[in-house]
């Protein structure tokens, strides 16, 4: 028999519906990770000329920036001035742009150009470590798509005042991790402002905000400028790298209260000390879930030693100290870098957390930290016990949306405890 050879013709070949190929290419870009999905993309792009069509805006809406691909990216989306090379769209495409990693692989000029190529498609934006200065702000302040923005990885050569002037029109902005001690360079320029403005200081959408303070002033008075100037729709704050907990010491003294914040987290560098967990959320008593080291013993009661002339007991004074977050619903015990292993949390430890926040439903805690050799501690299967029947009482009075199989107490491993954090979520969570 006679094989005749295929030759396909533009009346035997089939083609997807551009609804189809859309669907079967956003299952390619979320099914691996981002990198390997750029392998992908870039394959499904080199498929045809419909495939190219519709791979190339997600190949560039969350594109994975290295020291490798930065200059060719760079001169794809902003080729030089004095270069031929014409725009071609691609980044009208673009949406989370992350170069946090680069440093010095960028030019101020060149990361300026970038943000003013992107603007009109820009959602995520993370700022390098050195390359980006105030040249930038002028174009930031055109992205008015911006939901989220992280400038952490530097100081930079402005201050917190002139940040906000360039942001604050950017209404859907509802994500924002400030540079590294913006708040205490220049600080009286910063607070003035943050006096005379209050709430009108921040973007008007903000619903989340990290502070990135190593050497915060500690004076009540600037604490409780900082406080009062909080926009009224903000839900979570974050207090990172704190070298101790002299500012918390200094917050717990002053009258400022922020009903608003529902999601509160605090690190603080190598704090394998002891310390009351109250005075960190005084000023916050709606407080749903709190994030702290792992490394600090936690105290929420204040012991006292009393004398009856024979021998000596151990009393709580609870007159001397706040009172714990009665809303508090999950707690999250966060690792530590400087100590990997630390057998130090027993059970009698979360105990105290139960028996004090009555609401209180899930705690996460790193599996390495737990010490499970103490004969007084009580079991860890008694104490998810409680948690199952407190949460069963109070969902029949419709008082808690956590379900039974989100309480307990949750042993996290290191990978899984020691992630980017909100900002990577955010940007996955968004692109689907």
């Amino acid at each position: 028999m006679k094989i005749i050879e295929f030759i396909p013709s533009a009346q035997n070949v089939t083609y997807l519906p551009d609804e189809v190929l859309d669907l079967v290419i956003s299952y390619v870009q979320q099914s691996r990770s981002p990198k390997a999905a750029q392998r992908d993309l870039w394959s499904c792009c080199l498929v045809s000329r419909d495939w190219y069509a519709t791979a190339v805006k997600h190949l560039y809406q969350a594109p994975v920036i290295s020291s490798r691909n930065f200059g060719e990216f760079a001169r794809t989306l902003s080729p030089p001035v004095a270069s031929r090379s014409r725009r071609i769209g691609l980044e009208d495409f673009v949406q989370y742009l992350d170069i946090g990693m680069l440093a010095y692989e960028s030019k101020k000029s060149t990361t300026s150009r970038l943000i003013s190529r992107t603007k009109s498609s820009l959602r995520s934006f993370t700022a390098p470590a050195v390359s980006f200065s105030m040249t930038c702000l002028a174009p930031l302040s055109k992205c008015m798509c911006l939901q989220q923005l992280d400038l952490s990885r530097d100081e930079y050569d402005f201050d917190l005042s002139q940040l906000m002037r360039s942001i604050k029109a950017i209404t859907s902005l509802a994500w924002l991790n400030l540079p590294k001690n913006c708040l205490t360079l220049h600080y009286e320029t910063n607070y003035d402002n943050m006096a005379r403005q209050k709430a009108e200081f921040w973007p008007p959408s903000l619903t989340f905000l990290q502070l990135n303070e190593s050497h915060m002033h500690t004076t009540p008075g600037l604490w409780n400028i900082f406080l009062n100037s909080l926009p009224h729709g903000l839900e979570s704050l974050a207090l990172r790298n704190n070298a101790n907990y002299d500012p918390f010491d200094t917050m717990a003294r002053i009258e400022a209260s922020l009903p608003q914040i529902r999601t509160l987290s605090i690190d603080v560098h190598r704090s394998d000390d002891t310390y009351y967990f109250n005075h960190l959320t005084q000023p916050f008593p709606n407080v749903t879930k709190v994030t702290v080291p792992a490394m600090t013993s936690w105290l929420l009661k204040n012991f006292l030693f009393m004398s009856n002339d024979t021998s000596w007991s151990v009393t709580a004074d609870r007159t001397t100290i706040p009172k714990p977050p009665r809303n508090l619903e999950v707690l999250v015990l966060e690792e530590s870098a400087d100590w990997p292993t630390a057998s130090h949390i027993r059970m009698a430890d979360l105990k105290q957390f139960v028996e004090l926040c009555p609401k209180l439903l899930r705690i996460d805690v790193p599996g390495a930290y737990i010490n499970l050799d103490d004969d007084d501690d009580m079991d860890m299967d008694d104490l998810n016990e409680m948690l199952v029947k407190r949460v069963q009482e109070m969902q029949k009075q419709e008082r808690t949306v956590i379900g039974i199989s989100q309480t307990g107490v949750f042993a996290t491993e290191r990978a899984q405890n020691a992630g980017p954090g909100m900002k990577r979520s955010f940007r996955y969570r968004a692109n689907g």
